[in-house]
């Protein structure tokens, strides 16, 4: 479960460096900034990212 959770986030990350333009950076990824959903999905906050 932990190492998909961990994908998951990695996957968000990827794409929002990859597929942006500019890249967006998180710029204070810990375990208090991803929160999960009743399907234990991975989101990441969205007010920490820098361009």
């Amino acid at each position: 479960m932990r190492l998909q959770i961990a994908n998951k986030v990695v996957a968000a990350l990827e794409y929002l460096f990859l597929f942006n333009d500019p890249p967006a950076y998180h710029v204070s990824i810990s375990s208090s900034n991803i929160m999960l959903d009743e399907n234990f999905a991975a989101k990441i906050r969205k007010h920490f990212f820098s361009h």
